[in-house]
């Protein structure tokens, strides 16, 4: 078949971003992320975000191994703070340990109650 192998994509959102009002400024790439307040709003409404006040750790992957999810991350020189949600809004994150600084992969056991999980530093 013609299109045997193709992977179609589907856009299920897009967002305008701009380090510029009304966006929070704060998130302009050189410290603190963009957090959405609410997932289920419309995203490209600059009032739907706040910046986070934690500095997050950049380039991080996952992947899932059985029911285990494995963060990884380059070494960080700080520790780390791991937290989970049942939501990805603010204020609702729980600190499920701290990561000594100088680890670069942490494996999260399941949890049944978490559907979220965010790596911050300290």
């Amino acid at each position: 078949h013609p299109d045997a192998g193709l992977v179609p994509y589907i856009l299920v959102e897009e967002i305008h971003y701009s380090p510029d009002a009304p966006w929070p400024a704060a998130a302009n790439g050189t410290g603190p992320a963009l957090q959405r307040i609410n997932p289920i709003t419309y995203g490209d409404d600059p009032a739907n975000w706040t910046v986070d006040s934690a500095i997050p750790v950049p380039n991080l992957s996952f992947e899932r191994r059985g029911t285990d999810l494995v963060l990884r991350w380059p070494a960080a020189s700080a520790a780390l703070s791991l937290e989970s949600s049942s939501a990805p809004t603010a204020n609702a994150w729980t600190e499920l340990t701290v990561i000594a600084a100088g680890i670069t992969e942490f494996t999260v056991p399941p949890n049944a109650s978490a559907q979220f999980y965010r790596l911050r530093r300290r």
